[in-house]
């Protein structure tokens, strides 16, 4: 029996239209990209003070790189401090969600909120699986051919989702509400992008330097392969709604869960590596200044965004469908802008300590602006005609 809310709503008022699609640009620009750009900001900025106060070494804030770190003989303690980062912003983030589900706001609005929060501490654990990795790297348990990266990547995989199932085994029987079960929905998040990223370094491994070369040829390949992984994770979600529809959330289920929404984040990653080879391909060359290259990306990906978002809640797309589309627009949105706030400093050149706080708390404060006039402007333009209804979510259940 398919579940009530991942079947496709009739809505055939223009209320109704208009209703769902400013609830999903609310939950894509709101608690998506912003989460994304607010998260990755606020990671580089603990990591470069760390790194200076420990190391002596000097923030850097270009563009974040992708690739396989480099070998370093302070590999181990850049993995300590990458997990006592990663503690301190989970632990803060689980504190925001329990702080929003207190607040005085409609009950639809808290829901996508605190999914926006679960993504900040995402990005401290994906240095935290690069930490790992440059820690192989540095003991020779991995060497610079592709076979050897890829299976280590795919351990690291198995490995981040065999401990979500422990994590997922503790908390079997434990209130939603205890604190403990909020950071394990929150670490679940953490592990499902970590899952994502080391899958997607296998796969950008694995294409050889003269595919690359041939830019056609590379954009092809990539998009055949985002096509195709979107087209199966799509019917994965989609069969796995139906199937774990109504199931008690015994472990298996749990387990199949995670995976699912681990799926969700191989897909955003495989998209980004096939926007950023697009974009760099038609806009690199045609300006000037770097930063400004980067700002006409973010600005192309989001009206792409939005315009995809809009197409899906015109077509009233199933919502695990929907979802998987938000997650993966809105997390390559909040690429593209953090790393324009990145290089829009400095164009990786190494900036005081003092700098680097006052620029990311400058650069917070405006995302936060924005978000809160979009969340603003969707209240006031969400207004039906005949009789008062909840604003959000986008998704009728």
């Amino acid at each position: 029996m398919k579940k009530a809310e991942d079947v496709k709503s009739a809505e055939p008022t223009d209320d109704g239209m208009r209703h769902r699609i400013l609830g999903k640009c609310h939950d894509l620009l709101v608690t998506k990209a912003s989460a994304v750009v607010v998260g990755i900001l606020l990671k580089n900025l603990l990591a470069h003070t760390a790194k200076f106060f420990l190391f002596g070494t000097a923030p850097s804030v270009g563009a974040e790189s992708p690739g396989m770190p480099l070998s370093s003989d302070k590999a181990s303690l850049e993995l300590l401090v990458a997990v006592c980062l990663f503690a301190l912003i989970l632990s803060s983030a689980v504190g925001a969600k329990i702080g929003v589900s207190h607040l005085s706001i409609p009950e639809s609005l808290k829901k996508p909120y605190s999914a926006g929060l679960s993504l900040i501490p995402a990005w401290a654990w994906k240095d935290v699986v690069v930490a790992l990795l440059a820690v192989c790297k540095h003991l020779g348990l991995v060497g610079k051919d592709s076979q050897s990266l890829c299976i280590m990547a795919l351990a690291v995989a198995l490995l981040s989702s065999l401990l979500q199932i422990l994590l997922e085994y503790l908390d079997s029987g434990r209130a939603k509400e205890s604190f403990f079960s909020l950071v394990v929905n929150v670490f679940k998040v953490s592990l499902g992008l970590g899952v994502a990223f080391t899958v997607n370094l296998c796969y950008q491994t694995l294409l050889s330097d003269d595919l690359k070369a041939t830019i056609y040829l590379y954009i092809a390949v990539q998009l055949g392969y985002c096509s195709l992984l979107t087209i199966l994770v799509a019917l994965a979600q989609v069969k796995g709604g139906e199937a774990l529809a109504d199931k008690e959330l015994t472990l298996p289920v749990r387990t199949v869960k995670f995976l699912l929404t681990a799926g969700n984040f191989v897909v955003a990653f495989a998209w980004k590596g096939l926007v950023i080879t697009v974009l760099s391909a038609c806009i690199g060359d045609a300006v000037e200044t770097k930063a400004l290259a980067y700002l006409v990306s973010a600005i192309v990906v989001t009206f792409l965004g939005i315009g995809c978002i809009v197409a899906s809640a015109a077509l009233n797309m199933r919502k695990s469908i929907s979802g998987l589309c938000i997650l993966a627009v809105g997390m390559n949105i909040g690429w593209a802008w953090a790393d324009f706030a990145r290089v829009s400093m400095v164009s990786g050149e190494p900036i005081a300590i003092g700098q680097l706080w006052l620029y990311t708390i400058i650069a917070t404060a405006i995302v936060c602006t924005i978000a809160f006039g979009v969340d603003r402007g969707v209240v006031l333009l969400d207004k039906p005609s005949e009789e008062a209804r909840p604003l959000l979510p986008a998704d009728k259940a």
